[in-house]
């Protein structure tokens, strides 16, 4: 019986042993992903400072540009603002203008209608008269 047993304790003895190799090896394999895990964690957090610091300059570069752009629409809405207000000074002056024109046009009118009617009338030039010449107006 004795034999029996020692032959069972080492059979009990190598299975062990083999499951302690399996652990050891199973060990040294999670030991090297672990270690390419941590070595893989510096270039992962560089890739990541690597893209947001481009991000940051992309995104900084495109507010600039929006800020500029802003500030010359800025500047131009205030250009348009003081030629609305010019022009509005100059519409009123252009229409006082038109306004006058319009009396001139008038106060023409009224020359060339007085002047149809008196056509007849021998006009006298220092003191001789032109019955053949007379003024008229188209």
């Amino acid at each position: 019986m004795n034999d029996r047993n020692f032959d069972n304790f080492s059979h009990n003895f190598n299975k062990w042993q083999k499951n302690i190799i399996n652990f050891t090896i199973k060990r040294n394999l999670a030991n090297k992903e672990l270690e390419k895990y941590i070595k893989s964690v510096p270039t992962i957090d560089s890739e990541i400072y690597r893209a947001l610091f481009t991000a940051k300059e992309y995104y900084t570069h495109k507010l600039r540009y929006y800020n500029r752009k802003n500030k010359r629409l800025k500047k131009k809405e205030h250009e348009f603002k003081q030629l609305l207000v010019y022009a509005k000074k100059k519409g009123e002056l252009f229409n006082q203008f038109i306004h006058e024109l319009n009396v001139l046009v008038r106060f023409d009118d009224e020359l060339k209608a007085h002047a149809r009617t008196n056509v007849s009338e021998p006009r006298k030039l220092k003191g001789r008269s032109y019955s053949s010449h007379t003024l008229e107006y188209p």
